[in-house]
């Protein structure tokens, strides 16, 4: 610059001075001011927003924070709740039902218990049936055969089953055989070589007083006993 400026004044040549740039329009400088202030203002409005939704996230991360695990044991508490009943039900319903099923059981038992028994009864009044049939015929062939003892022991046997088959009919025709055509002929010895017949007297005379329709032979029971007391002191038939 310095050479120029002296080869300058040796010529005697001016040099150009440089020219100032021109001032802005206003027009211009109205539009950029126009676009400083939205720029500015645009800024201030992402900053803004950005702030904003940094807060919302803290305040949603701070809401899960501290309500999940509220709202976790709360529907924990509530499917427990809910299990505790369902399983609570199902207990209840299993036992109803177990106690349905066993009352069943009990009721089936019972039932079946009362026909055993009833077939049992029957089976027995069967029995006693043939068995008073069987002592009846083996009385009258002692008496036919001149044994009047084994007589009175086969009747009074007879009688036995005939009160057990509730046979009445047959019982009347055996207790007068035993009072008329045994009783009369036995003696206090025959008791003593077979005691066990005071125990079947006794025992018979006890089963007239207790049976149902008792009082219909009360006359019979009366005359049984004073012909058993009679034969027991008698020492020899007349």
């Amino acid at each position: 610059m310095t050479f120029f400026l002296a080869q300058a004044a040796a010529t005697g040549t001016t040099l150009p001075t440089p020219s100032t740039s021109p001032a802005p329009s206003p027009d211009l400088q109205t539009v950029m001011t126009f676009y400083n202030n939205a720029m500015a203002t645009l800024t201030s409005y992402v900053v803004i927003w950005l702030t904003v939704l940094a807060i919302a996230v803290a305040v949603v991360a701070i809401f899960v924070t501290i309500v999940s695990p509220l709202w976790s044991r709360r529907r924990r508490k509530a499917f427990e709740s809910d299990v505790n009943q369902k399983v609570k039900a199902t207990i209840e319903n299993f036992k109803e039902e177990t106690a349905r099923e066993k009352q069943a059981a009990e009721d089936a038992i019972k039932a079946m218990n009362a026909e055993m028994v009833s077939i049992r009864n029957q089976m027995e009044v069967i029995i006693a049936h043939a068995l008073s049939g069987v002592f009846h015929v083996e009385g009258n062939m002692n008496l036919r055969t001149g044994d009047p003892r084994n007589a009175a022991a086969s009747f009074v046997n007879a009688c036995m089953e005939s009160i057990k088959a509730k046979n009445l009919r047959a019982l009347r025709v055996e207790l007068k055989a035993l009072i008329d055509e045994c009783i009369p002929k036995l003696t206090k010895d025959w008791f003593v070589d077979r005691p066990e017949q005071n125990a079947n007297f006794e025992k018979l005379l006890k089963s007239l007083q207790a049976m149902e329709g008792s009082d219909a032979f009360a006359d019979q029971r009366i005359a049984l006993s004073l012909g058993f007391r009679n034969a027991q002191d008698r020492d020899a038939v007349p």
